[in-house]
């Protein structure tokens, strides 16, 4: 491919000025999982800022932005190439628009050592070849490793197509359709919002598969649809919803199964508390059971159902009355087989995932409280324990979601949401399996609440606060690969209870934690783990903490402020003695009032705190007074409007605070202007705006910026996730998972 090469027109003086300046940095870059061959008076250096090197995409997209830094010695670099021999070798059908295997950097404006670029992936490895040359002729080359493997996120219902050797997968988690193949556990993406047409995904929760024409129907909780997806072009179509059929719209559909012998497809509606039947033609929708429509037991609890044929009926799930019912799809009445009443043994606690066992006359049932498979006799209504941790061999359950029978090997197949995973369970036995592949991103203890972050530039790493671990953990940016630092079997002191907030403190080689429950301001030293308490009701005078929830770091003044979300208060906590004083609150100050302030940013130049306020508004608290003055909200500044805020940063190259914005199905990182209170999305999705590329936030909770490579790093608490999010085109990569 022939290559287009981008000037830089600046002096060799200014550059040396430049050069000196930034070489007397520390560099923040990384080499991306390539070896840079350059010495001293070779070619240009080349640093990686993003994505950083064993960071994944998950198969999310299609593209990439690549963004580095490249210094020559004495000379002008005059030239970034890159290129994807892996790409090119996968002779994609249909490639992104506009981009291919070969690019050419972009140099920044403002700073010419810098530069990006947009490049075609596939959805497997890809080795970027990254080529810096400068204007004496010298070149140098690295490989950047770009993981862009498919994952589960969030897998729920799913459906076996024998004929392909293969599970079909709906996530929630990357609102995909996934395929899985029963042989090697590969993982591929069917559809989402990179691949196919059509409306993209919001939540989709359960599916069946019409054999015939190659296709899947899709239930979607977060659309109120009902969708068929082409699988082999991954295009998507609205089948039923509210523009589309007559009768009851859907409200709060769950799963479907296909009634191909009368052509109609037929979904559990949580909403309705029924059991509809959808025209596949029409798009029409009949209520076949609910409190109007038939006899027997209230669908309060509706989950999976499962289509038994010869009996003339269906056999549901419903968490409410934790049990299994027949519903006859003539006359709508209902029927309980089992429950704590109907049937002997293991009463259910959570039934959800439903299959049926013709050949033996049962139902499989996967039931999440009790992490278990059962076997439900459908004359008796008798539960037998087929698979639990008390049962089998193998990876115990941690939240089974749905079953399904395989062809053959007397097995069944089960999701698991929180594994990520899908199991292989031996129905003999009980001893599972996982059979998907899962592509991890880095190594060790693995985060079940990923809360508070912090960046640890020196030593290139961030420090994520675990809630429900209660450890702090560090996370490697080369590797992923995450360490306990501190906790109850990692140095000594005082054990975490509830982590959720961290500042480092990197004169004293220490972070400063909050404890929402102990209730506590720590140290932990950085060397050891050690934890010692800085502020608590018998450490220091003051208000005493309810809940504290938020921290920053007033180094000028040697002291701590904490946003309190029981007391609703700025808490100013000194490090030397532990005295505790309020900032601001319900008494000092006046403005709008503290609500749940779970972010804080230090605003030195103006004397203030920003304070992401829980009520979706951001705060501004002037220190010298506690006043409190709105900063944005839906009725200051433009911009899409917060729906709950958390974690938060300051980006002060730009003048402009980052913060994490949760809804469900709809979460963005969101810049703040300090000045005007205009909000833009820089990653994520907002209703009516999305931007940048790659794997989808769950609920990012906490952000902390890296100012010199212009990247954040969030902790998503859904996924159990660091992701790196590129600030200049808003693409994101799973970093730690």
């Amino acid at each position: 491919m022939e290559f287009i090469t981008v000037v830089q027109h600046i002096s060799i003086r200014t550059l040396l000025k430049l050069t000196i300046l930034l070489l007397s940095l520390p560099l923040y870059g990384c080499g991306g999982g390539g070896e840079n061959k350059r010495t001293e008076g070779e070619g240009p250096t080349i640093e990686i800022s993003f994505p950083p090197p064993n960071a994944n995409l998950a198969g999310n997209t299609d593209r990439i932005t690549i963004r580095g830094r490249s210094v020559a010695d004495g000379a002008e670099v005059n030239e970034v190439l890159l290129n994807n021999p892996d790409f090119a070798a996968a002779n994609v059908k249909n490639p992104p628009a506009n981009l291919g295997e070969a690019a050419v950097g972009q140099f920044d404006q403002t700073d010419p050592t810098r530069w990006s670029a947009q490049i075609a992936l596939v959805r497997k490895i890809n080795r970027i070849k990254i080529d810096a040359s400068d204007d004496r002729g010298r070149s140098t080359r690295v490989t950047h490793m770009v993981r862009n493997e498919p994952t589960f996120a969030n897998p729920q219902g799913f459906v076996v197509d024998a004929n392909n050797n293969r599970a079909l997968v709906v996530d929630t988690g990357s609102d995909a359709l996934i395929a899985a193949d029963l042989t090697t556990g590969e993982i591929l993406v069917l559809s989402d919002n990179n691949r196919g047409s059509g409306p993209p995904f919001s939540f989709p929760t359960g599916m069946d598969y019409d054999a015939l024409n190659d296709r899947a129907w899709v239930i979607d909780n977060g659309l109120d649809a009902l969708l068929a997806v082409d699988l082999d072009t991954g295009n998507r179509r609205v089948i039923s919803n509210e523009s589309r059929g007559t009768g009851p719209e859907f409200d709060v559909p769950f799963e479907v199964v296909l009634d191909t012998d009368r052509d109609r497809a037929l979904v559990t509606d949580q909403g309705l508390k029924a059991i509809v039947a959808v025209d596949l033609n029409s798009g029409n929708r009949t209520v076949i059971s609910d409190d109007n429509n038939g006899t027997g037991p209230s669908l309060a609890g509706l989950r999976f159902i499962a289509l038994d044929r010869p009996n003339n009926r269906v056999l549901v799930t419903d968490v409410t009355a934790d049990a299994l019912v027949a519903v006859n799809l003539t006359t709508g009445n209902r029927t309980v087989i089992s429950d704590s009443n109907t049937g002997t043994d293991n009463p259910f606690s959570f039934p959800i995932g439903v299959a049926l066992d013709t050949n033996q006359n049962r139902a499989l049932v996967v039931d999440d409280n009790l992490d278990a498979l059962l076997a439900v006799d459908l004359i008796t209504g008798n539960r037998t324990t087929i698979s639990a941790a008390t049962r089998g061999t193998g990876p115990e359950f941690l939240a089974p979601v749905d079953v399904s029978l395989a062809a053959t090997n007397n097995r069944a197949l089960v999701t698991d949401a929180d594994m990520r995973a899908l199991l292989e369970v031996n129905l003999t036995t009980g001893d599972r399996t996982v059979i998907s592949i899962q592509a991890e991103t880095g190594t060790g203890p693995v985060f079940a609440d990923a809360f508070g972050i912090e960046l640890d530039i020196a030593n290139r790493r961030v420090l994520v606060a675990d809630d429900l671990l209660d450890t702090l953990v560090t996370v490697d940016l080369d590797t992923g690969n995450r360490r306990t630092l501190s906790g109850a079997n990692t140095g000594g002191g005082i054990n975490f209870v509830s982590p959720v907030a961290i500042v480092l403190d990197s004169a004293n080689n220490r972070a400063l934690v909050a404890d929402r429950r102990l209730p506590a301001l720590l140290a932990v030293d950085l060397a050891t783990g050690n934890r010692t308490v800085i502020s608590n009701a018998t450490t220091g005078s003051g208000p005493v903490f309810d809940l504290p929830f938020s921290l920053l770091l007033d180094k000028t003044n040697n002291r701590v402020l904490v946003g309190d979300t029981g007391i609703d208060a700025l808490i100013a906590v000194d490090l030397s003695t532990g005295n505790r004083m309020e900032i601001s609150g319900t008494n000092t100050g006046v403005g709008p009032e503290l609500v749940f302030p779970t972010g804080l940013v230090l605003d030195a130049a103006h004397n203030r705190v920003v304070v992401a306020n829980n009520n979706d508004t951001l705060l501004t608290v002037d220190l010298s007074t506690g006043n409190r003055s709105v900063i944005s909200n839906a009725n200051r500044g433009t911009g899409p409007e917060f729906n709950l805020i958390f974690g938060m940063d300051l980006d002060t190259a730009n003048n402009r605070a980052l913060v994490a914005d949760f809804k469900e199905n709809v979460n963005a990182l969101l810049a703040v202007d300090l000045g005007t209170g205009d909000r833009t999305v820089i990653s994520g999705e907002k209703i009516g705006e999305s931007r940048g590329a790659g794997p989808d936030m769950g609920f990012p909770l906490g952000v902390v910026v890296d100012t010199v490579n212009q990247r954040a790093f969030v902790a998503d608490r859904d996924f159990n996730a660091v992701f790196a999010i590129d600030l200049g085109s808003g693409d994101r990569v799973i970093v730690s998972q």
